[in-house]
């Protein structure tokens, strides 16, 4: 019973000691309390960040760069179209590959992702598969033409980002495709 006691006022004791002091953090100009900012200001000097300097306000800001990309003068197309269930680019693509692969290769500090989708009959993850196969048809077709592989990246999104929503024949052959997306 003694040892208890002894063991419950030195950790009672403890308690008080660290509520007390608190919890503080040694910096070279002394102790600040934990969780307050410091800062150095005036130079040399540590004390908590004043308010008025959390969020400096510019009052004009410069506007942003534009950065513009040529369009190639002759790409008419950003998109390719499958067949149901099929990765195959059909033969009536093949100028639409060229056309893109030419651009590529004429600007090696552009890149483009592939993106691959599916229309949503099926399951989801066969989609997905379905669109990764598709763009990766196209990457394989541009990388043929002498595009370098380190300008190209592939995305599949399945049945996720239809371009036609409607549930008809024509809408689901429009969201049958691989699109270009284009970056610097």
């Amino acid at each position: 019973m003694r040892m208890n006691f002894k063991i419950f006022c030195y950790g009672a004791l403890s308690a008080v000691t660290l509520t007390l002091s608190g919890c503080y953090v040694a910096t070279p100009y002394g102790y600040v309390p934990y969780g307050t900012p410091i800062y150095a200001y005036p130079p040399g000097r540590y004390q908590a960040y004043p308010a008025q300097y959390a969020q400096p306000q510019v009052a004009n800001p410069p506007p942003a760069p534009v950065v513009q990309r040529p369009a190639p003068a002759s790409r008419v197309v950003d998109s390719i179209y499958f067949d149901v269930n099929s990765a195959i680019i059909k033969p009536e693509y093949q100028s639409v590959i060229q056309t893109q692969a030419d651009y590529l290769r004429a600007h090696p500090d552009v890149r483009v992702t592939l993106q691959g989708n599916a229309d949503e009959r099926g399951a989801s993850g066969r989609n997905l598969s379905l669109g990764t196969r598709r763009a990766d048809a196209v990457r394989r077709a541009l990388e043929g033409y002498g595009v370098s592989a380190s300008q190209i990246s592939t995305v599949s999104f399945g049945d996720l980002s239809p371009a036609n929503p409607a549930k008809d024949e024509s809408a689901y052959a429009k969201n049958r495709r691989v699109d270009f997306s284009y970056r610097p």
